[in-house]
């Protein structure tokens, strides 16, 4: 495992991952997606131990198997839901979907929505209030450009956003589930939360229904508190913002192993660490200690070269880089 897998290793297990939204988006996320062929009321059809409805309400519902619905589904009262057909979507007679206001659904290539009742509404789809499909509409049959059914949703779903310390730079890392129409994202940095700047662009994915990672390396930063948020914005021009996150520098920033070089036998001088882990290049752990206060570390065993140092501070991951000589 290379030493930037181990980092973020480290970062899934026990980082700041801060879930953010954009305006009314929900700011937790759940996905409820079909793993075998059945019955849309079945737990054993999702992977999210219980299937989807008014009780756990899912922001995001992907159908990858073939699903039926031979009870109505009633979603209005949660949240917008964007629901992704990739399989076979059929209502059997009679059967109706209600999802809530400004909810949207995707049909990608391979996917269809199919009727089972006898034209007319035995079979319907409401986002709403409104009828956005019925049986007399037909099979609605996806192709290489999506079918895009409903409402206009929120352009993203960000399921994470978070900082990074390094040696000298600070890397900010967020995740979406999914994206609509998005153009690209700008990072803006601020040292006092109110006034923000544009430093770094990020092009976004366009249409996309599957986990997208991003990154950003800024050098931008005070010691002290800094701010940063993202700004997306969409192929026509609109734009939303995340809430930001604050990322504070402290002090000893950048001189935190004392000495460096050294032989081997150093302290780690900062009096607020809680973890710290030590490791080579590669990521081949040398030392972890829960619960640091500030102990001589010796290390003298160790060959010469430069190694990494990973320590917390209020929740956010630091990375150094020292040399044994």
């Amino acid at each position: 495992m290379t030493g930037d897998a181990k980092i973020m290793n480290l970062l899934k297990v026990i980082l700041i991952s801060l879930v953010v939204s954009f305006n009314s988006f929900s700011a937790m996320s759940l996905t409820c997606t079909s793993t075998s062929n059945g019955n849309w009321h079945s737990n054993g059809t999702w992977d999210c131990v219980t299937y989807p409805s008014s009780t756990n309400c899912p922001d995001t519902i992907i159908i990858d198997e073939d699903v039926y619905l031979s009870s109505n589904i009633n979603l209005s009262s949660c949240p917008p839901i964007v629901l992704i057909v990739n399989g076979d979507l059929t209502f059997k007679s009679g059967r109706k979907m209600y999802l809530p206001y400004n909810s949207k659904i995707i049909v990608n290539n391979g996917g269809n929505i199919i009727p089972e009742g006898n034209g007319g509404n035995s079979n319907l789809i409401d986002i709403g209030g409104v009828t956005v499909w019925n049986a007399g509409a037909g099979t609605i049959v996806g192709s290489v450009t999506p079918t895009v059914i409903g409402g206009s949703t929120l352009p993203i779903n960000l399921v994470s956003f978070y900082a990074h310390i390094l040696t000298d730079q600070i890397a900010l890392h967020w995740e979406t589930l999914s994206e609509w129409n998005n153009n690209y994202f700008d990072v803006e940095f601020s040292t006092d939360g109110i006034n923000y700047r544009n430093i770094e662009r990020t092009k976004g994915a366009g249409n996309s229904v599957i986990l997208m990672h991003y990154s950003a390396i800024v050098n931008n930063y005070k010691i002290g508190v800094n701010y940063y948020r993202l700004k997306q914005t969409d192929f026509d021009g609109n734009f939303s913002y995340t809430q930001p996150i604050s990322v504070i520098i402290p002090d000893s920033f950048r001189r935190t192993v004392y000495p460096n070089p050294n032989n081997g036998q150093f302290i780690i001088d900062a009096d607020y660490l809680s973890t710290v882990t030590i490791m080579t290049l590669t990521g081949l752990e040398i030392l972890h200690i829960e619960n640091y206060n500030g102990e001589f570390i010796n290390l003298t065993h160790l060959p010469a070269g430069v190694y990494l140092i990973t320590y917390f501070f209020k929740e956010v991951l630091y990375t150094e880089r020292f040399v044994v000589q």
